[in-house]
């Protein structure tokens, strides 16, 4: 794959069907989607069935002769009716003009006028004698000379994917792969017929009306029935409001295929739709294209610098290679900064594929807000998974956020972002993913008892010393002292073990499913074969959408009350007043977890003004936690030896235990995390800058209010006759009116040199990443070397599967 990133597999829906030898040597002008639009809109001095009082299908010769028409336009307007009501399609032949630049003379054909050219090697005979007759003709010297005859290129208007990406490639049809298989590409069906059939019209230097000069009706071929009308080309046409419609679709991750339906459905057939699926896909491929006109990678940058002018706090960093390609990039906005500076003291990272035609990872940033939901803070497109690229993103994740650095990280296996967590934030306890570590285990261990236990000592919130005996015994039992893999699991146990992280506070998290779930969410609009400059606004969309469900979550904290039980009621209802629902549900389990424990003993301490409670589980008096209670202290009044309160910021059955001994009915401000209140979210007060809108933007946001207002107008007036005649009627005036208004035209871009500004970021190179490029290459190799055909999915071994 090239550069480009162009996409092989859909050939099909790029690129017109069209035969090359539909565009003539002989144009003075090719066939513009400008000029299919003039031809196409509806001239109002004529009439799409009738013309001077006849049916199109009745005009004969001696009836256009001498016909005079205003424009241009209108010669072309009369023929695309004319050519619809008989049933071909038609192609603008000439366009003359005089010294003046003033068109001249017009000429309209059928479009199999002519006859294929041929094509191959000239003969030698031939081409000799041409070089020598150019060599009698050559000009004298200092003479410039003059070519006769206008030469046109003959590549099509629009190719299909696999020959623009060939193409930019330095490949051939012929070439590659091609080649490889031995066989040539296929040649286009013969679409010309040398028909005759033709509408001429001359200026007339007096009045500067045109004038028909010759008009021929008859042709050497079948006219197409009205079933087939609708695969003419030149009657085929996607409309400026059909685009609108499509992009609006597209913004919210629906495919062009769908949307194509959803218009064949509002037309009522697809017949009505006026253009093909094929049509609609090169045409949305136009239109970013024509948005692209400086690479992907430098229309991304582009839509950074738009959004940085609508946000103060906007945040984008990005690198680029020796080859000035783009190479990494982070970005965060005004509510992500808002977010970390509210419940940043747990982060965790992780990267994730196939999300662009790149194959760039993208790695997200993310935490968990007070109600326990995922939030993110920041998002980078990664050249490569090594360290440097770790380093640089983590770099560019603490300037953004102006120094401040979490408490806390959890990372997946991956060394290179461990290290370079490590190195830049020293001082955070850095945890690897709990269910990395269990999944490790079933790979590892073959034994289901052994799964058990381990993963038991995974998650299990044992003390240190009980944690270090219970490994021991596992050890032992089954005999796994030589067992590399458990030795080296055992070495860094301090990075994945509940039982080490008990005294520090994680806030209930210990595995990167947040991440996973981020990144599902991200990429459900997103795919591997989207260029950037498609990925990110679509990414927008679902950030947005998710943002909008913490907004939920935030009204209904505010606007409804959890249900109380009895069993300490009156602490519940103080919980359920300043704790988010979420929280409440966890801390009320605790409150009703309470009454399978007693207090066993206590201590008093004079000295030290606390007292140390010995609290025991009903029927089991053996498992024992100790609670101290602090007097006189506002700012530490329970520490349970269980250090739940530390890990999850939630206070532990085993205080509720003591308080109820006590009869405390208040629960104190000490056991309160302000992360987990309702008041934890502080107002976001940046405002947003007075940049100008874009007029795409602007565009769209006016298309979007007059499509509801519309919508609105359609449907109550679809259920009365007498509604449906007033409404179609002043819509067809609003049609026509419509057509009057200018279309504001955008400031001019600066000058380019061969397309490009000076200042351009080139497309960054298909990115080599750990994730399933090994996989493949290995699953090629054994399809390849081994009997079999291709190998199993799971093992790449022939069989199986």
């Amino acid at each position: 794959m090239d550069e480009s990133g162009m996409r092989f597999s859909e050939p099909n829906y790029h690129g017109w069907s069209v035969d090359e030898d539909d565009f003539s040597d002989e144009y003075e002008e090719l066939f513009s989607d400008e000029e299919a639009s003039q031809s196409a809109n509806m001239d109002e001095n004529l009439d799409c069935l009738h013309f001077n009082g006849k049916k199109y299908e009745d005009l004969r010769s001696s009836d256009m002769i001498g016909v005079e028409f205003s424009s241009v336009e209108a010669v072309d307007t009369f023929y695309a009716y004319y050519s619809l009501a008989m049933g071909f399609s038609f192609r603008k032949e000439k366009l003359c003009r005089n010294a003046a630049q003033v068109v001249v003379r017009r000429q309209l054909v059928c479009s199999k006028e002519g006859e294929r050219k041929k094509r191959g090697k000239p003969d030698p005979s031939f081409a000799s004698e041409i070089i020598s007759c150019a060599q009698n003709l050559s000009p004298p010297h200092g003479t410039k000379p003059v070519c006769k005859r206008k030469t046109v290129n003959q590549k099509p208007i629009v190719e299909d994917a696999d020959t623009r990406s060939m193409k930019r490639s330095g490949k051939q049809f012929g070439d590659g792969e091609h080649e490889k298989k031995g066989r040539r590409p296929p040649q286009r069906n013969i679409t010309r017929g040398n028909c005759q059939a033709r509408i001429t019209a001359r200026r007339c230097k007096e009045s500067g009306v045109f004038c028909v000069v010759q008009f021929i009706t008859e042709h050497n071929h079948a006219l197409a029935t009205a079933e087939f009308v609708p695969f003419l080309r030149s009657h085929r046409k996607v409309r400026d409001h059909d685009v609108a419609q499509v992009t609006a679709l597209k913004k919210v991750s629906v495919g062009t295929c769908r949307a194509y339906e959803f218009l064949v459905h509002q037309a009522g057939g697809h017949e009505f739709v006026g253009f093909t699926i094929k049509d609609l896909y090169n045409k949305m491929d136009a239109e970013r294209r024509e948005l692209m006109v400086d690479g992907d990678a430098q229309s991304t940058i582009s839509f950074m610098n738009l959004k940085a002018s609508k946000e103060a706090e906007f945040f984008c960093l990005f690198s680029v290679d020796a080859e000035g390609r783009l190479g990494n990039m982070f970005w965060r906005d005004t509510k992500s900064l808002t977010d970390y500076n509210n419940f940043g003291d747990v982060l965790i990272i992780d990267s994730t594929y196939k999300t662009n035609i790149y194959g760039k990872p993208l790695a997200v940033f993310v935490g968990a807000n007070n109600h326990r939901a995922t939030v993110l803070f920041g998002c980078a497109l990664l050249a490569d998974e090594s360290e440097d690229t770790y380093n640089w993103v983590v770099m560019a994740f603490l300037t953004s956020m102006r120094g401040k650095k979490p408490i806390s990280v959890l990372t997946d296996g991956d060394e290179a972002l461990r290290n370079a967590v490590v190195n830049l934030i020293p001082e955070a306890r850095h945890r690897l993913c709990a269910w990395h570590i269990a999944k490790n285990v079933v790979k590892n261990v073959r034994d289901v008892d052994v799964q058990r236990d381990f993963c038991h000592l995974i998650f299990a919130g044992l003390g240190v010393d009980e944690w270090e005996k219970s490994w021991h015994y596992m050890v032992t039992m089954n005999g796994l002292q030589d067992n590399k893999w458990v030795a080296a699991m055992y070495n860094k146990r301090e990075r994945w073990a509940e039982a080490f992280f008990r005294n520090h506070f994680f806030g209930g998290m210990c595995t990167t499913q947040r991440c996973e779930a981020m990144h599902r969410n991200l990429k459900s609009g997103v795919g591997r074969y989207m260029r950037l400059c498609e990925v990110l606004p679509r990414m927008d969309k679902t950030i947005e959408q998710i943002r909008f469900n913490g907004l939920n979550d935030d009204f209904k904290s505010m606007n409804s009350h959890p249900v109380i039980g009895s069993h300490m009621r009156c602490i519940q209802e103080q919980v359920s007043a300043k704790f988010t629902h979420d929280v409440f549900l966890l801390i009320k389990d605790q409150i009703l977890f309470e009454s399978k424990f007693l207090v066993a003993d206590r201590v008093r301490y004079e000295n030290q003004g606390s007292t140390l409670h010995l609290v025991t589980q009903y029927g089991k008096p053996e498992r024992t936690w100790h609670v101290t209670h602090y007097q006189g202290k506002p700012d530490l009044s329970f520490v349970c030896s269980c250090h739940l309160f530390e890990s999850d910021g939630i206070p532990c059955c085993h205080i509720f235990t003591v308080m109820k001994t006590m009869n405390m009915t208040t629960l104190p401000e000490y056991l309160v995390k302000l992360r987990w209140t309702k008041q934890a979210c502080t107002k976001n007060n940046s405002t947003l800058t007075s940049g100008i809108m874009p007029a795409k933007d602007l565009q769209l946001a006016r298309y979007g209010q007059m499509m509801g207002d519309c919508a609105q107008i359609c449907h109550s007036a679809s259920f009365s006759d007498e509604a449906y005649e007033e409404i179609t009627t002043c819509l067809s005036r609003l049609m026509v009116r419509s057509k009057t208004f200018k279309r504001c035209k955008d400031s001019q871009p600066p000058e380019t040199v061969d397309g490009l500004h000076p200042n351009v970021i080139r497309d960054p190179n298909v990115c080599k990443t750990k994730g399933t490029h090994s996989r493949h290459s290995t699953s090629v190799e054994v399809g390849r070397d081994q009997p079999g055909g291709r190998g199993c999915g799971f093992c790449s071994r022939p069989g199986h599967n």
